[in-house]
Formats: structure tokens, C-alpha cells, sequence
């Protein structure tokens, strides 16, 4: 079974560690309370600068958006509380030249988060934007980081997640998702590719027609 979360609002950075760790483990609540704490110790730590500053600058939180889009210093806190840590590693030497030996990594483009995580002998694509986690092949896992990179994301590999201490989870699906059987993922991944097939069909005769 396979944990995954669909998007809600602008709360990918929640989705993409609770796919991560698969499981509810935090809420839009928890990280905001992160994100918090952390815009307090950096206030501290700048405390002379920012009285230099404008309030409205003073006041702005560097963690979170008012769109709930989450920093990656907030996941990478929300990771530290198993133990886990995320390094950037968008060039080769950074995350070695054989991906698949790691165990997930985490991936941003401007706002968007997402997860990638290897379960059991398979990788899958956790982002939330999809209808259900994408199987990815092994083999094809340094391409698809490659065409990542290539496109402008930012690649962050999750280290110690095989000696982490996780609670278990399973069959609990918290606010936003829900656990999947990898025959479920793949219907729904089959289905939503077909309807976006259609679309397609479906606009370019409709342009057609209107050409004629």
C-alpha cells in the first residue's frame, strides 16, 4: 500500500513529507507552527537588523506564505524531527551517480513540492498534482532527475530514512490522503492519462472546426 495526498490548496509542502515519511504525520498546523518558530529565531538572531527595517518587512514571515507555500528550511525542520536530514543535491556529485541507491528525495519548482520515494524494489512519483502515484523505472530514475534539473527543479536527497524510527501509519489517512494498492495506482494513472488524451482530441477538433 501506498500513501499519497492530492493537492489542496497551495499545501504541497505538507504533501510532500507526509508521502515522504508515508503517512499522516503533519498538518498544515504543524508546519505553520514550525514556520513560526523559525521566523522567531531568526528574528532573534537579526534583531538589530530588523529593527533597522521597515515593520511591514519585520513582521513578514520567511517561511511561509500567506498561500500556505512552505520554505524548505520548515520541511527540512519538519524531517529533523525523525531524525532526517536533506541535503541539495541537484548536480550528480552531490547525490552520486547511482540515484536509485537512495531511499527519496525531495523536489521544488518556484512554489511546488513534491516527493519521490523508493518503496520496496520500485521508485514512485508522489506528486500531488497527479492523480495517483506515477511508477517510475529504476533505470529511468537518472533521467528523470536529469530532466528535473534540466527544467529548472531543485533536488534535495533524503539521508537516514532506511534507520529512521517511524511511527507506524498505516491505514491511517489523516486530512488529506489515502492509502493505494500499486493496481489502484496504476488504474488511476491509466484513467487520468486517457481523459487528458481525450481533452486533447477533443480541443484539437473543436480547433479544427473553427478553422473551417
Amino acid at each position: 500500500m501506498i500513501y499519497f495526498e492530492r493537492q489542496t490548496s497551495r499545501l504541497c509542502g505538507v504533501h510532500a513529507i507526509n508521502a515522504l515519511l508515508q503517512g499522516p504525520f503533519f498538518s498544515a498546523s504543524d508546519l505553520a507552527a514550525i514556520a513560526r518558530a523559525l521566523d522567531e529565531e531568526e528574528r532573534s538572531l537579526l534583531h538589530d537588523q530588523l529593527r533597522r527595517s521597515s515593520g511591514s518587512r519585520a513582521e513578514r514571515s520567511e517561511n511561509v506564505g500567506d498561500d500556505g507555500n512552505f520554505s524548505i528550511q520548515v520541511l527540512c525542520k519538519a524531517l529533523d524531527v525523525f531524525g532526517l536530514s536533506a541535503r541539495y543535491a541537484s548536480a550528480d556529485e552531490e547525490r552520486g551517480t547511482d540515484a536509485a541507491k537512495e531511499l527519496a528525495f525531495v523536489c521544488n519548482l518556484r512554489e511546488h513540492w513534491f516527493a519521490l520515494r523508493r518503496l520496496g524494489d520500485a521508485w514512485w512519483d508522489l506528486n500531488s498534482m497527479h492523480a495517483a502515484p506515477k511508477k517510475i523505472g529504476t533505470f529511468y530514475l537518472d533521467a528523470f532527475l536529469n530532466q528535473l534539473t534540466a527544467e529548472g527543479y531543485s533536488i534535495f536527497v533524503v539521508r537516514d530514512l532506511a534507520a529512521a524510527a517511524l511511527p507506524e501509519m498505516r491505514g491511517q489517512n489523516g486530512e488529506y490522503g489515502e492509502w493505494l494498492s500499486e493496481e489502484e495506482c496504476l488504474r488511476l494513472t491509466s484513467e487520468a492519462e486517457a481523459a487528458q488524451a481525450s481533452g486533447r482530441a477533443r480541443l484539437a477538433a473543436e480547433s479544427a472546426i473553427k478553422t473551417l
